[in-house]
């Protein structure tokens, strides 16, 4: 293996001891395997990519199971130990109110739905459903959640909106 890969992150496993010497190098190729991989995909999230990189690897016949748990090793002292690691977190939660803005639902939502290997569709329809929640939150509730967060009872003050209200089926 080559010794010229991200020297600064085997410099890091080196002086750390977190792996064998003998296994630095590898490390290091794995890990810039992983960058070249997640440069190709930017805008997925970073556990997503991740687990995508690790099937990619798992469909070659060539690497073996120890070589996925090395690889999947290795990106993980990466990214949450290495400082200069891309690091991609879930969602800051809005600290003034402690509740997610729209957005940051969204994006939470839509990773743990790739995470699950749902449909698009079924993507778009819950994404859908997050809108409407906080359209209802603006508009029927006249909540400002910058400074009011949610309230226990406003999902379930919602369903009741849309069961009574709206007319929507519950199994919806």
């Amino acid at each position: 293996m080559a010794t010229d890969l991200l020297p600064e992150f085997q410099k890091y496993l080196l002086s750390r001891q977190l792996v064998p010497e003998e296994n630095v190098s590898f490390y290091a190729w794995w890990v810039s395997r992983f960058l070249a991989f997640s440069n190709t995909r930017e805008g997925l999230p970073g556990q997503l990519l991740v687990e995508r990189f690790i099937e990619h690897l798992r469909q070659k016949k060539a690497i073996a199971d120890w070589q996925l748990r090395q690889a999947q090793e290795a990106i993980r002292l990466y990214l949450d130990h290495f400082p200069e690691g891309k690091r991609e977190g879930p969602p800051a939660v809005n600290t003034v109110s402690g509740s997610l803005s729209q957005k940051e639902a969204i994006l939470k939502a839509r990773q743990a739905i790739r995470l699950k290997h749902y449909s698009y569709k079924t993507e778009r329809s819950y994404v859908d459903w997050i809108r409407r929640f906080y359209e209802y939150l603006q508009n029927v509730l006249k909540r400002d959640l910058v400074r009011q967060p949610l309230a226990s009872g406003d999902v379930q003050e919602y369903l009741s909106h849309l069961a009574i209200k709206q007319k929507v089926s519950s199994s919806t």
